[in-house]
């Protein structure tokens, strides 16, 4: 439950994190752009060697970098937009509840149905971001209720497995 909880918290961040890559993006332009690009000679032990800057392998690994990121910040933005029409749709006690958990920071109960729904649409959203890019989903185990009861637990494990 912690760990969904932090997906949760992570989600009500998205902003902070497309901000975050996009200042990284820069950051990275700027290292390669300040980066002394001419040739210059260096004194080794088989003598003076002039030594280039490969612009055909710097500026690919430039480019695969940035693209990388612009990859990262455009699902990050598909989270966002998704999640937000979520938020528009659910009820203001709901919204407020939310708001006030993940945002403010209040220490309280989120009821649980409004915990597995929010829960259920993050999986959704994270669903479609993994299809889109052409991961496979792995199926979901289902949930399952052990009782103290030895044998019935044994058959419903069994079931479960497939043993």
């Amino acid at each position: 439950m912690f760990d969904e909880l932090e997906v949760v918290k992570k989600y009500f961040n998205l902003n902070e994190s497309i901000n975050r890559l996009i200042r990284y993006k820069k950051q990275a332009d700027n290292i390669f752009y300040s980066q002394n690009m001419a040739t210059r000679t260096d004194y080794t032990e088989l003598g003076v060697q002039a030594r280039a800057f490969r612009v055909d392998k710097m500026a690919i690994e430039h480019i695969m970098a940035i693209e990388l990121i612009d990859k990262r910040i455009e699902r990050f933005e598909l989270r966002r937009r998704y999640f937000n029409q979520y938020l528009s749709e659910l009820p203001h006690s709901d919204y407020n509840e939310l708001m006030m958990k993940f945002k403010q920071n209040y220490n309280m109960e989120l009821s649980e149905k409004l915990k597995d729904n929010l829960l259920d649409e993050i999986e959704e959203i994270e669903i479609m971001i993994c299809l889109r890019e052409g991961i496979e989903v792995p199926e979901k185990l289902p949930c399952i209720k052990l009782s103290k009861d030895f044998d019935s637990n044994l058959n419903v494990l069994s079931n479960l497995f497939a043993i």
